[in-house]
C-alpha cells in the first residue's frame, strides 16, 4: 500500500511537472494557438503522463510494466472506441435544433477545409472517412496521455473501487489540462466556467475510456477512442456548425448525452475489472 501510494504521488508529481513546464511557455513567451511554435510544444507536454508512469513503473516502484496494458487487446472494444464518439457527435447534432441551437449542415455547403488550402468534400460519408483515418494515424500521440492516466493512476487510485478511482482520476486529469485551457484552447470567451466545465466532461470520459481499458485488457482502445474524441467527435461539430461562434450550447448538450453513455457503462458493470483480467503490479517486479 504504501509503496502505491509512493508511486502514485510520484507520478503526479512527474506529468504535472513536465507537462505544466512545457505548457507555460506559450503563456511565458505570448504564444497564440495560431503560431508554429504553439503545436510542437502542446505535443511535447502531452507525452508527460507516459514518460511520468514508465520512470515510476521502471525506477521508482520497480513494478514493472505486467499491468500497462500495452498488448493489443481484445479487437471489438476498437470499434466502440471508434463508434461512441462518433454517435456522440451525431446526438448533439440530433438534439441541437430541439434546444435552442442552430440545426446541424449536414450538406457541409460552408464547411470549412479540413487542410489549409484544401478542397473541401462535400459528402459526409466522406468526411468521416478521413477523420476516422486521421483519428488511427494519431492514436500514438493520444497514447501518450493514456498510458499514464489509464495505464497507471487509474488502476492505483481507489483500486477496489472503480468509479471513484475514475471519478478522482477525471478530476486530476481536468486540472492536469488547466494551463491549456487558460490558453482558450476551449471555449474561448468563457475562460472561467471551463475550468469547471472540462473536469466534469473529463470525469465522464475517464468512465467510457476505464471500461475501455479494463474490458478490453489494453491501453490502446482507450487512446484510440481518446483521438477519436478529440479527431473525429469536434471536428466533425465544428463542420457541422460553421457559423457557431460560441460553442457553450453544444458543449452542454455534449456534456449531457456523455453523461448518459457514462451511466450506462456504470448501470452495466462496464468499469469492474475482470477475475484476474491484470496481473499484481508486484509480479512484474524483476
Amino acid at each position: 500500500m504504501k509503496q502505491t501510494a509512493f508511486g502514485v504521488v510520484a507520478y503526479l508529481a512527474l506529468a504535472f511537472g513536465l507537462a505544466w513546464a512545457v505548457w507555460m511557455i506559450p503563456l511565458w513567451l505570448g504564444l497564440s494557438p495560431q503560431s508554429a511554435l504553439y503545436p510542437t510544444v502542446i505535443l511535447i507536454g502531452a507525452f508527460a503522463p507516459a514518460l511520468a508512469c514508465f520512470v515510476v513503473r521502471k525506477w521508482v516502484t520497480r513494478e514493472g510494466f505486467a499491468d500497462a496494458g500495452l498488448n493489443p487487446g481484445k479487437w471489438p472494444y476498437y470499434l466502440w472506441a471508434l463508434l461512441i464518439p462518433l454517435a456522440l457527435a451525431f446526438a448533439i447534432a440530433a438534439l441541437a435544433p430541439h434546444l435552442g441551437q442552430p440545426a446541424p449542415d449536414f450538406s457541409l455547403a460552408h464547411a470549412p477545409a479540413l487542410l489549409p488550402g484544401a478542397a473541401m468534400p462535400r459528402s459526409l460519408p466522406v468526411v468521416i472517412a478521413v477523420l476516422m483515418l486521421y483519428t488511427i494515424v494519431t492514436t500514438p500521440i493520444l497514447w501518450g496521455e493514456e498510458f499514464g492516466w489509464r495505464g497507471y493512476l487509474q488502476l492505483r487510485l481507489f483500486a477496489s473501487r472503480p468509479l471513484l478511482a475514475a471519478i478522482a482520476t477525471g478530476l486530476i486529469w481536468g486540472v492536469w489540462h488547466y494551463p491549456l485551457l487558460m490558453l482558450g484552447t476551449e471555449l474561448p470567451g468563457h475562460p472561467q466556467l471551463v475550468l469547471v466545465i472540462f473536469p466534469v466532461y473529463t470525469v465522464l470520459l475517464s468512465i467510457v475510456f476505464g471500461w475501455l481499458r479494463l474490458r478490453s485488457g489494453s491501453i490502446w482502445p482507450s487512446s484510440l477512442s481518446h483521438s477519436a474524441v478529440n479527431h473525429l467527435r469536434s471536428p466533425l461539430i465544428a463542420l457541422l456548425f460553421p457559423a457557431v461562434a460560441d460553442r457553450l450550447g453544444l458543449t452542454l448538450i455534449g456534456l449531457a448525452v456523455l453523461g448518459v453513455i457514462a451511466l450506462a457503462v456504470v448501470a452495466a458493470g462496464g468499469l469492474v475489472t475482470p477475475h484476474n483480467e491484470f496481473p499484481s503490479p508486484n509480479e512484474g517486479r524483476g
